[in-house]
């Protein structure tokens, strides 16, 4: 029962808040870009670790948060990463 009102108290806030909003969207800019900044990181900890594997695999989650961010230019950029990475780890993929 707790659950259910947390559920709908959550559901009510979150559909007041007006995402055309400049300040909503500034501030969902910024979240979107410290999420991408923060999967490079890790990118790099899982190059620097040697696993080619997870090396592509988090290459791709990069792409995912660059795409999310809508930062067409870096997404273009780690999709091309991406690609070599799935060559380094034996995978034959066409982008």
């Amino acid at each position: 029962m707790k659950q259910t009102i947390f559920f709908i108290t959550i559901l009510f806030f979150t559909s007041c808040i007006d995402v055309n909003n400049p300040l909503v969207e500034s501030n969902m800019n910024s979240i979107y870009t410290k999420v991408a900044n923060d999967a490079v990181d890790q990118y790099y900890i899982a190059k620097r670790s040697g696993d080619k594997m997870q090396t592509y695999v988090q290459a791709g989650m990069v792409c995912a948060a660059f795409l999310q961010a809508k930062d067409e230019e870096n997404y273009k950029k780690w999709k091309e990463i991406e690609k070599e990475d799935a060559e380094a780890a034996g995978i034959k993929i066409q982008f």
